[in-house]
């Protein structure tokens, strides 16, 4: 039998390959003890880079949890700095998504409740007779069964005003400062 370093050079040799332990054994070069510490060897190479994939990536969530300007300061001249209207539009968006879909949609649709979470009428989107259109209090989303429009209360109003998100995102920041 051959040692354990001449077996690691031959997994070295042919591991990258497709099918390589098969073609290994289809030689018949090799003996079942030499080819099962071949296979060992495979083994090993697979729960240390395991090991090592899952250490890297623990490393990078508490990567994301840093500033990873602290940890690379070379990278700073690839950070673009926010301006003002930037900033002024991320808290824009955050307050226009805490806006009340029930009070949004009830300015344009006249709401009944139909179930503890659920609020149904007549959907603004297309015309009906039958309520299709269903508002779901639990976790701001509304859904028409008719015309399958779906969406939060940014969606809702950038589809039936026709506007851009910016501009909806704009809208329902007014609107939550006048409420």
């Amino acid at each position: 039998m051959k040692n354990r370093s001449e077996l690691y050079a031959v997994w070295i040799a042919t591991s990258h390959e497709p099918g390589w332990l098969r073609r290994l054994w289809l030689d018949g070069a090799y003996t079942g003890e030499e080819l099962s510490e071949i296979e060992r060897i495979d083994d090993e190479f697979l729960a240390v880079a395991r090991e090592e994939e899952i250490k890297h990536r623990e490393w990078l969530r508490e990567l994301s949890k840093t500033d990873w300007l602290a940890v690379f300061p070379e990278a700073k001249h690839l950070v673009k700095k926010a301006f003002r209207s930037q900033k002024r539009f991320k808290v824009q968006l955050e307050v226009a998504r805490e806006v009340d879909l029930e009070e949004v949609v009830g300015e344009y649709v006249k709401l009944r409740r139909g179930g503890m979470y659920r609020l149904a009428g007549l959907c603004p989107f297309h015309a009906e007779k039958t309520p299709s259109f269903v508002v779901y209090t639990n976790d701001d989303h509304y859904y028409c069964f008719g015309c399958h429009e779906y969406g939060d209360v940014i969606t809702f109003i950038r589809k039936l005003e026709k506007l851009t998100f910016k501009q909806a995102v704009r809208v329902l920041y007014k609107h939550s400062q006048q409420h």
